[in-house]
Parts: C-alpha cells; sequence; structure tokens
C-alpha cells in the first residue's frame, strides 16, 4: 500500500488514469503485433512481486519505468504472434531461446510505446529486474492478456507515476480578466435624494404636534436645495421640479 503523504492524496495515483494509458498502449501493441485480437486487461498494484530467475527486464533509460517478462510470458506472447493457440508441447532450451528472440523486438517496442504515452524517456535498454530494488511507493501493473493472468508486468517509480498523471491533469481554465476600477465602480448603484429643509422645535411642541400641522422650514419654495447622496450631503445643489405629475431634481452649481 503506498504510504501517505500530506501532499499526495492517495487516490492521486490510483484514479484510473494511469492505468487506462497504459491498457490503451498494450491494446495498440497487440493489435500491431499478434495474429489475431486479443484484450488487455491491467491491474495496479504496489510493492515488488514475486521473484523469477528466469525473467528478462527493459527498462527506460532514466530508470523511470521497466517492463518484466519471464519465460512464459514469452512463450504466451510467441503462440499469440504466430497465431498458435495453447497448449503446445513442452518447449525446448532451443525454444525459448528462439522465443526470446522472437518477443525481443515487440518488448522493446512496447516500453518505448508505454514511455511516450507516461511522457518519460522513449529510449530504453535491456536491465536487471528490479523486484530487489522496488519500493513500497513502486507502482506495478500486472498485464493480463485475454484469460492469461500476469503475462507482464510493469514497474513504474513513484516520480516517474508523478509526473506521468501530472501531464494529464486537465487545463486549469484561466482567470477571468479583472476590468478597470472606474469601469467596476461606475456599474455601482448610489441613492440620490434631497434635503427640502430643516427647522427646531421644542420636545413639547413636537408632542403636540397633530395631523395638519404646518412646520415652517429654513428654505423659500424657491430656493436651492442640497443635493444627497447615499446619505452624505454635497456641496452641489439641485432644484425640485415637477414634469407630467413626477418629481425630479434638477442638477444647479453650488
Amino acid at each position: 500500500m503506498i504510504p501517505a503523504r500530506s501532499w499526495l492524496p492517495q487516490s492521486a495515483l490510483r484514479d484510473g488514469v494511469l492505468t487506462d494509458a497504459l491498457t490503451a498502449c498494450v491494446q495498440t501493441w497487440t493489435d500491431r503485433w499478434f495474429a489475431a485480437p486479443i484484450k488487455p486487461q491491467l491491474r495496479l498494484g504496489f510493492g515488488p512481486g514475486q521473484e523469477d530467475a528466469e525473467e528478462t527486464a527493459w527498462e527506460t533509460t532514466d530508470g523511470g519505468m521497466t517492463l518484466v517478462a519471464s519465460r512464459r510470458s514469452q512463450l504466451h506472447v510467441a503462440l499469440a504472434m504466430l497465431g498458435i493457440t495453447p497448449p503446445v508441447a513442452k518447449p525446448s532450451s532451443a525454444d525459448h531461446i528462439f522465443f526470446g528472440r522472437l518477443t525481443a523486438p515487440a518488448f522493446e517496442d512496447l516500453i518505448r510505446d508505454a514511455a511516450q504515452a507516461l511522457s518519460t524517456p522513449p529510449t530504453s535498454r535491456k536491465c536487471a529486474t528490479p523486484r530487489s530494488q522496488a519500493q513500497e511507493t513502486t507502482l506495478k501493473f500486472s498485464v493480463a492478456l485475454d484469460q492469461e493472468p500476469h503475462v507482464l508486468e510493469f514497474y513504474i517509480e513513484e516520480p516517474a507515476a508523478i509526473a506521468a498523471r501530472r501531464a494529464r491533469l486537465a487545463p486549469a481554465h484561466p482567470s477571468p480578466s479583472l476590468a478597470r476600477r472606474s469601469e467596476a465602480i461606475a456599474k455601482q448603484s448610489i441613492e440620490i435624494s434631497a434635503l427640502i429643509g430643516r427647522c427646531t422645535v421644542t420636545l413639547a411642541e413636537l408632542r403636540s404636534c397633530s395631523c395638519g400641522d404646518v412646520l415652517v422650514l429654513d428654505r423659500l419654495t424657491q430656493d436651492h436645495l442640497e443635493l444627497v447622496i447615499d446619505g452624505e450631503i454635497k456641496p452641489q445643489t439641485c432644484r425640485l421640479e415637477q414634469d407630467s405629475g413626477s418629481m425630479s431634481l434638477k442638477l444647479a452649481h453650488p
């Protein structure tokens, strides 16, 4: 199981994106090399697998990805390439040499395709099997071909897997461009009113007021009124006018 990291969610490499990419790559490879259609299936695991002394491996030049094929793998792939249906007689040592030579170019082609699919260096080389060096964080993809399980294994080191997964992230949506401050301010709503006038009365006079009483303001009807914007009195003045039954404010100079 992959250890938890504060910066790497456990689901980041388990979401199926890398598995789908490798599955598509293996499918294209089998279509190109095998005599009949075969459906591959990949299963993701972590850490080293079971050691096999008769394995052959190829790795990318940066060591980020390794493809492992056993003698049984070479036999199964060779028969698929030749269009021969198992079972066959037990292969001799000479047969295994022949199968190894027959399948080597196909396996080299597969790891190159897989490296390109996961955005790692496409050049590869033969190497020792990676099981003794595999860490708990190493991703292991077991490849099944039709009903034959564990035909091949891919080992991908965590840094290479993270880089490959990052390369497949959806592009971030560009942030909307900010409008000019003057344009943003221009769209703000403000409240405009006019101060008709003021008067001063005592509390006793206010308490004695009733409907119909008249309060005399400090302004004449022809005087300019003070303009009030969002509750703040401004030096600019205005006049109160009536037009077609509607009241309006006509701005004037101070």
